[in-house]
């Protein structure tokens, strides 16, 4: 792989090349990566510091020449009278407008989940759109929430500082001042808190930011990134000549720290992307637009690869959380009721109907196992099996349009009374546009009544998970001896 001549460890550059090619990492820009970009006159621009020092020059807030690289302050001395403050409008809408990228286009190639901004500069918004290139949508801190757009061949472009294109006479939407990180920092509910829910989450790129500088961001960094626990894959930060003190504070926070020119890391990870896209042709070969098929991947996880594994620590006979690679090594035991559903939704697939089968069941009774097996089981007929994140409702019309494009699919979703009502909408819209539909969904018997409520016109089979049958309890002791995980049975006649 090219991402290794960085120095990433194999699994982290197989993760992040899975993960980016199916949209599921955010992209977050620091100034180091607007740095190789050139202002209408033809300078490049500034890194922060450098900034500050040129503001310091321009507008002559009087800092000596180690203080004007603290742009905070340089940038809080300036807005302080109006006359500098019409003057400092006037040099940042100069500065940071009408942008002329070289390389950078190559990041709207692929489907990020957002990309996030801490620059003010319209980079990304100049860059001239192509086939197969992701529009960006601008968004400032102080707009509203809204969702993501990647179905519709756009990506949202939070910027988390301002913009400069929409500066009016006055700067007071800009985020550069200690007063103004304060009061980003205190927002509830908009964008700033949307960020920080992401990054301990959601697996983030960071590419030319520090992050151990950023006041309005300092919450969400020292919580740390919990990515690759919660999804498998790591946050990863790429920064020029990283300092070893940023390294070692980054990697406390879970986040692999990266020394690399920006412009030839996207060179390597575009490289990358082709290779596994080769390799793993389902996501590609569908004549689906790329946005519609990113969406549907960010939020279903395709199932039947070896490349899916479990997490660190995972214990199946321990009492975690059944995972695909306990259900493909065959460590799990096969259950009369999954036999039967697996037979109730071929014949419905073979007759060519739309059809759900549900499992139920109390907490630890096998219902998430005996989703999975039958996702397995469907495998062997030629079926593509996803699993529903259940990180946002559906995307109904990615998922409809997905069904549509590849009607050789099985959709698993545990958990599923939440989403009881967007499944129904998804069968309702494929059964009236006779496209084929098949779900499979598991739930507690306490929480299940509104799915049957929801989705009875579409079921064709509903399976109670409660004390095992016979066979399933030999099964059961079988697999457990054969791991020697079986301890001992007490009152038991034979």
């Amino acid at each position: 792989m090219e991402l290794l001549k960085f120095g990433i460890e194999l699994g982290d550059a197989e993760q992040l090349v899975s993960g980016v090619s199916h949209g599921h990492y955010n992209l977050l820009l620091g100034a180091g990566f607007s740095m190789s970009a050139k202002d209408r006159s033809g300078k490049f621009l500034p890194s922060g510091p450098g900034l500050g020092s040129e503001l310091n020059v321009a507008l002559e807030p009087g800092f000596d020449e180690r203080d004007a690289r603290n742009l905070a302050i340089v940038y809080e001395e300036t807005v302080s009278e109006q006359a500098s403050q019409d003057n400092l409008v006037r040099y940042l809408r100069d500065r940071f407008v009408g942008v002329m990228p070289t390389w950078h286009a190559s990041v709207l190639k692929f489907p990020w989940s957002r990309i996030w901004t801490l620059n003010i500069d319209d980079i990304l918004e100049r860059i001239s759109i192509g086939s197969g290139v992701f529009r960006p949508v601008p968004v400032a801190w102080t707009d509203n929430l809204s969702p993501p757009v990647t179905a519709n061949q756009q990506v949202q472009v939070v910027h988390l500082h301002g913009r400069a294109s929409t500066l009016p006479s006055t700067s007071k939407a800009l985020v550069f001042a200690i007063r103004e990180y304060a009061k980003a920092a205190r927002s509830q509910g908009d964008w700033h808190s949307e960020f920080w829910s992401k990054w301990v989450q959601t697996p983030f790129l960071t590419v030319g930011a520090r992050l151990v500088e950023e006041m309005d961001l300092a919450a969400a960094v020292h919580t740390g990134s919990k990515a690759r626990e919660a999804t498998g894959f790591p946050s990863i930060a790429v920064i020029k000549n990283i300092a070893h003190l940023d390294r070692r504070r980054l990697s406390r926070g879970g986040v692999v720290a990266i020394d690399a020119d920006a412009q030839e890391f996207f060179e390597a990870l575009a490289s990358d992307v082709e290779v596994y896209q080769k390799k793993y042709e389902e996501m590609s070969r569908s004549p689906l637009l790329p946005g519609f098929i990113a969406r549907f991947n960010q939020q279903f996880e395709v199932l039947g690869e070896s490349r899916i594994g479990s997490r660190r620590n995972h214990d199946f006979y321990g009492g975690d959380e059944p995972s695909w690679a306990d259900i493909t090594t065959e460590i799990d035991g096969d259950r009369s009721a999954t036999k039967a559903a697996f037979r109730r939704l071929s014949q419905a697939a073979a007759a060519n109907q739309s059809a759900a089968v549900m499992f139920t069941g109390t907490p630890g009774s096998g219902r998430s196992a005996s989703l999975l097996r039958l996702g397995k089981s469907f495998i062997s007929l030629g079926y593509r099996v996803f699993r529903f994140r259940e990180t946002e409702r559906p995307d109904v019309d990615a998922t409809v349009a997905w069904l549509n494009a590849n009607p050789k699919t099985l959709l698993l979703v545990d958990n599923a009374a939440d989403f009881s009502g967007n499944i129904r909408e998804i069968m309702f819209l494929c059964q009236k546009s006779g496209v084929q539909c098949l779900v499979a969904v598991a739930e507690r018997s306490k929480r299940c009544a509104m799915l049957q409520v929801h989705l009875d016109e579409f079921i064709a089979g509903e399976y109670e998970l409660g004390s095992a049958v016979r066979s399933d309890v030999l099964s059961i002791i079988t697999k457990r001896n054969s791991a020697a995980r079986m301890g001992d049975a007490t009152g038991w006649s034979d």
